[in-house]
C-alpha cells in the first residue's frame, strides 16, 4: 500500500506570495489614484475651457457695447479696469456658482492673480471676500505657485481699461502636476534675447504668442 503525500507551501513560498500580492496591490492603488487625479484634471480643464469661451463671447459683446454678457462680466463696460473685471469673474465663479477645485473642494476654483501678487491685496476688495485663506497660493518676488486644480484670472496691466491698448485678460489652470509655477515675463524675455522681437516691451506684449511659451503661464504683475 502506498502512503499518501500532502503537498503544501513552505514558509518562504508563503512570504514570497504575500510580498507579490502586496506589490500588486500597491501598484493597483497607485494606478487607481493616478486615474482619479487625471479624471479631476479633465474636469478642471473642461470647466476652464467653458469659462474661456464665455469670457471671449462676453468680450465681443463688451467691445460692441451690447447688453448681452453673462453674469461673469455683468456690469463690465469698455471703461471698466481689468482688475475689477477679474474680481467680477472670480466672485461669480467662487461665490455665485460655488465652484471649487476638483482636487480639493475646500479650495475656491478661481483667484485674481494680480491680487495674489501682493499679499496685502489678497482680498477681493470689491466684494470683501478672501479666496486665499482656505487654499493659499505662494508668492515670491517674481513667481506665483498655484495648487493643482485652481485657475488664475489675471491682467497684463491690472489698471488698464477694457478699451485701452494695454488691456489683456487671461486665465491659467494648474493641472497635471501637484503645483504650477508661473513665469516672470520680463526675466523670460531678457534671458531669451527677447524671443526675436525688436525690444523688451514688444517681447512682453507678445510673450504669450511665442511657441516656446505655450505651456507657460505669465505672472500677473510681472509685466504691468
Amino acid at each position: 500500500m502506498f502512503g499518501s503525500v500532502s503537498a503544501g507551501f513552505s514558509l518562504v513560498e508563503l512570504l514570497v506570495s504575500v510580498a507579490i500580492i502586496g506589490v500588486l496591490a500597491t501598484a493597483g492603488t497607485i494606478g487607481y489614484l493616478a486615474y482619479i487625479e487625471a479624471s479631476k484634471d479633465e474636469a478642471s480643464i473642461a470647466d476652464a475651457e467653458e469659462i474661456n469661451r464665455i469670457v471671449e463671447t462676453d468680450s465681443q459683446s463688451i467691445d460692441m457695447e451690447l447688453n448681452a454678457t453673462s453674469t461673469l462680466n455683468d456690469s463690465i463696460t469698455t471703461e471698466s479696469i481689468c482688475r475689477d473685471q477679474a474680481d467680477q469673474i472670480v466672485f461669480e465663479l467662487n461665490t455665485t456658482q460655488n465652484k471649487t477645485s476638483h482636487h480639493d473642494d475646500s479650495c475656491p476654483f478661481a483667484f485674481n492673480g494680480n491680487r495674489a501678487w501682493n499679499s496685502l491685496h489678497h482680498n477681493d476688495t470689491s466684494n470683501s471676500v478672501d479666496y486665499f485663506s482656505a487654499c493659499a497660493v505662494t508668492t515670491t518676488s517674481d513667481t506665483i505657485e498655484v495648487p493643482r486644480g485652481r485657475m488664475m484670472v489675471g491682467c497684463a496691466d491690472a489698471s488698464a481699461t477694457v478699451s485701452s491698448a494695454g488691456y489683456k485678460l487671461f486665465t491659467c489652470l494648474c493641472s497635471g502636476e501637484d503645483s504650477c509655477i508661473t513665469t516672470n515675463v520680463e526675466t523670460d524675455c531678457t534671458s531669451n534675447a527677447n524671443h526675436g522681437y525688436a525690444d523688451l516691451d514688444t517681447c512682453k506684449a507678445n510673450w504669450s504668442d511665442v511657441t516656446a511659451n505655450d505651456e507657460k503661464c505669465p505672472s500677473p504683475g510681472a509685466f504691468n
